[in-house]
């Protein structure tokens, strides 16, 4: 799916759930930062099988409200080695 300025949230969540891709979000609950797998996306919420990337190891689920979500991020190896750098 390419990217426009007319994709919306929920687009950008389907992808990431078909492709099996892991994101980054944050929330306007209190503003942390969730890594991890969408497991679960319906209407109102997505659970994120979360992931500890220094202990590389998957640490729980979490489910969130879409209308919590402040940003979303697709987290690729490129992009990660680059905040690290």
């Amino acid at each position: 799916m390419a990217l426009t300025e007319n994709t919306t949230p929920k687009e950008i969540l389907n992808t990431a759930l078909k492709r099996s891709q892991t994101i980054s979000i944050i929330t306007s609950i209190d503003e942390s930062i969730l890594t991890g797998k969408i497991v679960l996306l319906d209407r109102n919420r997505l659970v994120l099988s979360l992931l500890d990337y220094k202990n590389i190891e998957i640490e729980h689920k979490q489910s969130v409200s879409l209308e919590t979500i402040l940003c979303i991020d697709v987290v690729s190896v490129e992009n990660y080695l680059y905040d690290k750098y």
